[in-house]
């Protein structure tokens, strides 16, 4: 895989994704493992293996957006952007 290809490994420290705490959104620490994990988790969503629960968040644009979750991440997306 590209990580063990690259020389990374869980000594890297890395930063993404988000989390609310006290209404502000502050960026958290990410690992291979959560990586790995999104991968699976697109893979599933283009391959139509889970369609998704709508979610009950509001949306800049109105439109209805879907959640799914996989082991420890979560995704909110439209489905009209799967392709």
């Amino acid at each position: 895989m590209y990580f063990e290809e690259n020389g990374i490994d869980d000594t890297w420290e890395m930063w993404s994704g988000h989390e609310k705490s006290g209404g502000h959104i502050l960026p958290h620490k990410t690992n291979i493992s959560y990586i790995q994990q999104s991968i699976e988790l697109c893979h599933l969503l283009l391959d139509g293996k889970i369609t998704g629960t709508p979610s009950d968040e509001p949306t800049f644009d109105g439109t209805q957006d879907y959640k799914d979750t996989y082991q420890d991440i979560a995704i909110i997306y439209k489905k009209s952007t799967l392709k």
